[in-house]
């Protein structure tokens, strides 16, 4: 898995809804417009809880 800085809520005033941090698997990362690759990460997808 790879963590992501995503785009989420712009209309959020918080940066944290605007630009999430998530961790995702290749499939579920193609639903997203990625802004940053923050790396690599242990755990399950965020979206599909794929452990893949």
């Amino acid at each position: 898995m790879k963590q992501y800085m995503v785009e989420g809520d712009l209309s959020s005033d918080k940066s944290s809804e605007a630009y999430p941090t998530k961790t995702l698997c290749d499939d579920c990362v193609e639903q997203y417009k990625v802004i940053t690759t923050e790396g690599s990460s242990e755990g399950p997808c965020d979206d599909c809880e794929s452990e893949e």
